[in-house]
């Protein structure tokens, strides 16, 4: 009994945690996949779709929000990690605006080249692996001292 007593109470201590990890990791998946979704819509060049993505608002609210729950919840392993998802979203978005308002895909789509999909997104997986590990590595420490810090009261 005691035992589940235990199990119940480090459950209880860890899922605020746990929740704010999964609540970013679910809101970057979403917005990779809307990435890759919009890639792939249509014909031409895909670069102004994904700058539709990365300019949504909702979105972008959401991504903050959630950004700065793992500010709070810590540690800095976990947020090193967001912060780099978070920085890679940004620097996209400057390096996609920038090419489109350059008009150089104009110029490649009139050669009739294919433009690539910009490495960055391909990137955002690697990045949020990396998220994904630290969440883990950081609820498994905190779960280890919270069961510690309960067995020695």
């Amino acid at each position: 009994m005691a035992g589940q007593l235990q199990s119940a109470q480090l459950l209880q201590v860890m899922e605020p945690r746990r929740r704010v990890y999964g609540d970013f990791i679910a809101t970057v998946h979403h917005v990779r996949t809307k990435l890759f979704e919009a890639w792939r819509s249509g014909p031409g060049d895909g670069h102004g779709r994904l700058l539709l993505v990365l300019e949504d608002e909702e979105l972008s609210e959401r991504l903050e929000r959630v950004r700065a729950q793992v500010a709070l919840e810590g540690p800095e392993a976990v947020v090193e990690a967001a912060e780099s998802v978070m920085d890679l979203l940004s620097a996209t978005h400057a390096r996609i605006a920038s090419l489109v308002e350059s008009g150089i895909l104009d110029e490649f789509a009139a050669a009739g080249e294919e433009i690539p999909l910009p490495p960055e997104v391909v990137e955002l997986k690697q990045r949020l692996d990396r998220m994904i590990t630290a969440a883990r590595e950081a609820l498994a420490q905190y779960g280890a001292a919270a069961l510690l810090s309960s067995e020695h009261r």
